[in-house]
């Protein structure tokens, strides 16, 4: 970061002596330079300096003064006085200066005041951005588009794909220790050894940059030794599916059936896509599947309690729902079909029965079992 200087002198050739010097520092920027303190007093709002060189004894106002009465607003202002004299020092010192140095330079005790102002100023700058975080919530979506983000921010952007998969495969494995072989199979399986290895270790640092770069510290985030993932307090949409399934599947045995059917409505609302989305990989399969699987017995489950609350109308719209993610999940289409026979709707059972079967045909090259072709013969009776 670059630390932002004003420099206050009256003497102009004292001036570019404090420039040549703080010229020779990367880390720093100078942002105004001051033969006059009042004016400089005038642009230290819009300026915003992080530190300011301040001479002592100048005519229109005294240093003591000018730094007395900017201190008083902001109060994390550095002030360092660059003075021919040395009897203001207890005085400089009083209002907390950060330093007090003597004309004429010298070129080592400059050198240090900068060392330790650059090294008090990144200290400030990483407490600024804990305290900034510290409030907001850090949001991991695996359910859906797969993305890391601020709340109300936009999400991180990954250096590469491969580093995005490796971030999304040791989140998979959250809280274990991977080795090095697994990950190695799970990405790089097509890869020569030594090549794999060295794209793993590029992975893990580009990793670590990226989050730190982002402004997520190890307390949100951390990966310890080289390949275990640790979360701290983040928001991680699919553990927060996964207990509340658990937490409701254990409730709802003694809730009444509305305090249950607003739970399980409430916990479907999480599922708002499948684990890691449309990405094509191969590892995160079974999970998926897993996960998809909840999803559709909550739909089925929410549908029945409509059901049993007559509530038709909301109990096709679930059951559609499950039929859009697992079209050829027979369940689902038996539970349309008897519901089509509860409500009597002969024309919609009919159009289900025959984009069932024709996704059959086109799709799998099978035809619809027979529990399904005769519970479909008993609706069109009707």
């Amino acid at each position: 970061m670059l630390i932002k200087v004003m420099l206050i002198d009256d003497e102009p050739h004292a001036l570019k002596e404090l420039e040549f010097h703080l010229k020779r520092c990367s880390e720093i920027e100078i942002c105004g330079m001051f033969t006059n303190p009042v004016e400089a007093l005038g642009q230290i709002r819009d300026l915003q300096p992080d530190c300011i060189f301040l001479d002592i004894n100048m005519p229109m106002l005294n240093g003591i003064e000018f730094a007395s009465r900017i201190l008083d607003e902001q109060e994390s202002l550095d002030i360092v006085f660059v003075t021919a004299y040395d009897e203001y020092a207890i005085k400089a010192f009083e209002l907390h200066a950060f330093d007090y140095i003597l004309k004429p330079l010298e070129q080592k005790r400059f050198d240090k005041t900068i060392k330790y102002l650059i090294r008090k100023q990144n200290e400030q700058a990483v407490l600024s951005r804990k305290r900034e975080t510290a409030d907001r919530t850090l949001l991991i979506q695996c359910l859906g588009e797969f993305q890391i983000k601020w709340e109300g921010a936009e999400p991180i952007k990954w250096r590469t794909q491969k580093d995005r998969e490796l971030f999304a495969f040791l989140l998979h494995n959250e809280g274990k220790a991977i080795s090095k072989e697994k990950i190695l199979d799970a990405l790089w399986s097509d890869s020569e050894p030594d090549a794999a290895a060295s794209r793993l270790y590029s992975g893990i640092y580009y990793i670590r940059k990226t989050l730190q770069t982002y402004g997520v510290h190890k307390e949100k985030i951390s990966i310890s030794g080289k390949y275990c993932l640790n979360l701290g307090n983040v928001m991680l949409d699919k553990a927060l599916f996964e207990i509340y399934t658990a937490v409701q599947s254990s409730q709802n045995r003694d809730n009444p059936p509305a305090q249950t059917l607003i739970s399980l409505e409430n916990q479907v609302e999480l599922y708002t896509g499948d684990y890691f989305g449309d990405e094509g990989w191969s590892w995160a399969y079974p999970k998926r599947a897993e996960l998809l699987d909840k999803y559709l017995t909550l739909l089925l489950n929410i549908a029945e309690l409509y059901i049993s609350n007559k509530n038709y109308q909301n109990a096709e719209i679930s059951l559609l729902k499950a039929f859009q993610k697992a079209p050829y999940q027979k369940t689902i289409t038996l539970r349309l079909l008897a519901l089509y026979r509860i409500t009597r709707e002969k024309a919609k059972a009919a159009k289900h029965f025959s984009l069932y079967e024709r996704l059959l045909s086109d799709e799998l090259h099978i035809s619809p079992e027979s529990e399904i072709i005769e519970l479909y013969k008993i609706v069109a009776k009707i």
